[in-house]
């Protein structure tokens, strides 16, 4: 089975020792948060933005994308000065990695002045695409028999779904839309 619309994935939100820090302040008081080191997708590195600020601060702060340009704004139910150039970490800040530059921001909603990560646009559909119900695995299986052998009892802790596809043709020369 192939998709009939044409398929972009996002990549390049890495979190690392140098790139793990969002310094803010609150009126008077200064905060810095800490998102664990990994790579991320945009949505869950917003999430781990958004979990670090709220973790420490005392406002109630959210982290969103826009999909199409992927430009994140960092949201505040009150005003927040974001640190990105005299936190006192700023140079190890993950500013950078979700786009916004190395100055600060008083605001209740700040948004980032460049996308974050990139974009890979295959020039084909998706081919041999098996959809994620036809492709799952039980997390944390418990498979047990009865002393007799004919009763089985299985009990799982919730399933990973997992998309499988094909790339094919894959080149980095360009090609003329329509074709």
């Amino acid at each position: 089975m192939s998709l009939s619309t044409y398929s972009i994935f996002y990549y390049g939100q890495e979190v690392d020792k140098d790139s793990k820090y969002i310094d803010f302040k609150e009126g008077a008081t200064s905060f810095a948060g800490v998102v664990p080191v990994g790579s991320y997708t945009l949505t869950r590195l917003c999430e781990l933005v958004a979990e670090a600020m709220n973790d420490v601060g005392a406002y109630t702060y959210t982290c969103t994308f826009n999909r199409t340009t992927r430009v994140v704004t960092i949201g505040s139910s009150s005003a927040f000065d974001l640190l990105g150039s005299t936190g006192v970490n700023a140079s190890s800040s993950v500013l950078s990695v979700i786009g916004f530059g190395a100055s600060d921001v008083l605001a209740t909603t700040s948004t980032s002045g460049s996308a974050s990560g990139s974009t890979y646009e295959p020039q084909l559909t998706l081919q041999d695409h098996v959809a994620t119900v036809n492709n799952k695995k039980s997390l944390s299986a418990v498979v047990t028999k009865s002393a007799s052998g004919n009763k089985v009892s299985v009990q799982s802790f919730g399933e990973e779904r997992f998309l499988k596809f094909s790339l094919k043709y894959i080149t980095n020369i360009y090609q003329p839309s329509g074709q």
